[in-house]
């Protein structure tokens, strides 16, 4: 096993940050600094792992994967000292904190609904990484009333790809969810997570944004869940993402 499948699977973090800890010299083995994250460890003959000092169970975890509500205002960190509203105390009052969770995704503070949570490294990687194609789906709130066609124009637009700041922002599709006299509400399919993508799209196109919703990502679905809700997947949602791994190819099913 790579060194940094050890430290993935074993601190239940993305493989990107595994190995950028293990570049930065943040992981010891066997009290040993390694900063290789491609060195060949054998599992079995380790004895103890560190990361950024704090020493990681060597057994493998119980696969984990929660959902949260997150709302408007909270920050989606496990830690921040300048933020004290943040998801990471959340998990501390709900007595997950310490359990190896990661975030798979986050939103912008002024954001808010589904964050998955997890202490699976791989499944945090298959969630986020661009290659797998995972998707995210938000609603918009635009306060005002918006002409079907000048929607519709503006769908196929964002669908064939918008360039802002030497990226090209894209969406899978999009849908109108609600339309009244002094508000539009639009559902945005994505698939890449590029930094503030949903928000520089609309910007593109000159529109307020007044709300902005994530409802679903990949099979999960934010549901009933009311903001501040943390709840468990239920075997059905697990199942499902299984599924959607298998289909799309995970590094557990062997795609490279």
């Amino acid at each position: 096993m790579r060194l940094l499948q050890l430290v993935q699977r074993r601190a239940g973090i993305a493989r990107r940050k595994a190995q950028r800890l293990i570049e930065q010299g943040e992981v010891r083995l066997d009290g040993q600094t390694l900063t290789n994250p491609f060195l060949e460890v054998d599992p079995e003959t380790v004895r103890e792992l560190e990361v950024r000092g704090r020493r990681v169970p060597l057994e493998p975890r119980e696969p984990a994967v929660y959902k949260l509500y997150k709302p408007a205002g909270m920050l989606s960190s496990l830690y921040d000292p300048k933020h004290p509203n943040t998801v990471g105390r959340l998990l501390q009052r709900r007595g997950l904190g310490g359990q190896g969770l990661a975030i798979a995704g986050r939103l912008d503070r002024d954001a808010e609904g589904l964050l998955l949570l997890t202490n699976d490294g791989e499944l945090v990687n298959f969630l986020t990484h661009p290659r797998y194609e995972v998707e995210k789906v938000y609603h918009v709130v635009i306060p005002r009333l918006l002409p079907y066609r000048h929607v519709y124009e503006m769908f196929r637009k964002m669908q064939r790809g918008v360039r802002d700041g030497g990226e090209v922002l894209r969406i899978r599709r999009g849908r109108i969810v609600e339309r009244s006299r002094n508000r539009t509400v639009l559902e945005l399919v994505l698939t890449e997570g590029k930094k503030h993508e949903v928000k520089r799209l609309i910007k593109h196109f000159k529109l307020p944004l007044e709300r902005l919703v994530r409802v679903g990502h990949g099979p999960v679905a934010l549901g009933k869940l009311r903001p501040g809700e943390l709840k468990r997947l239920t075997t059905p949602e697990r199942r499902a993402l299984e599924a959607l791994k298998k289909r799309l190819g995970s590094p557990s099913s062997g795609a490279r």
